[in-house]
């Protein structure tokens, strides 16, 4: 079960945005089965915030918190070539992260996606 209408609204309002670092590109398998490919992020900012949601009583599916940013579903298993292109990326991100924000930040119960 998702959480009720009063504990939703008890969660802390994230205020302003939140800067992050993309700083690596990997493909995961998701709960449903499907590979999704995504970007890692690092950002102490969206840690704490993190941490204010779960001490407010939000939970999550995953054992331990990863933030990332979905950018894609695969349709097959990635393949040798992909694989490559991941691993240059990711060599170019580790001297190079990319600066980002996330503007607006809200807390939801995603239970029904």
């Amino acid at each position: 079960g998702g959480m009720s209408d009063w504990q939703a609204a008890s969660l802390p309002v994230i205020k302003g945005s939140i800067a992050a670092l993309i700083t690596g590109v990997q493909h995961l398998v998701g709960h449903n089965g499907k590979i999704y490919v995504v970007a890692d992020v690092c950002s102490p900012d969206l840690v704490e915030a993190h941490a204010a949601l779960t001490r407010a009583g939000a939970v999550h599916s995953f054992a331990r918190y990863s933030p990332h940013v979905t950018l894609g579903k695969m349709k097959e298993t990635p393949n040798e070539d992909f694989d490559d292109r991941v691993e240059k990326l990711n060599v170019k991100l580790k001297g190079r992260p990319i600066h980002m924000m996330f503007v607006g930040v809200t807390a939801s119960d995603i239970n029904s996606d």
